[in-house]
């Protein structure tokens, strides 16, 4: 009995010892990108941000509404007088 406790202890030392690494593998397949003014983002002051079912990312700034689509940024702009833009304040 006593050496089937020890293989019982063994093999939860080793799942464990498994299971801890996982998350480490997994992060370091995830990729970031920086986006700001210099690559396309209307403003560096991001208000909020969502991922739509189509897989664009939609960024709001205190001067707009930008998409991303993993490549490049389309801005969508207030402008004054055009009922046609978006609403919002003009920073």
């Amino acid at each position: 009995m006593p050496q089937y406790k020890s293989i019982l202890n063994v093999c939860i030392f080793a799942l464990c010892y498994y299971f801890s690494y996982l998350p480490l593998a997994a992060q370091s397949q995830l990729k970031y990108e920086i986006l700001n003014t210099e690559n396309g983002l209307s403003s560096n002051w991001v208000t909020a941000m969502f991922q739509d079912s189509y897989g664009f990312i939609w960024i709001s700034t205190t001067n707009g509404l930008n998409r991303y689509d993993g490549y490049e940024i389309k801005q969508y702009l207030p402008r004054l007088n055009d009922t046609t833009s978006i609403s919002g304040s003009l920073t």
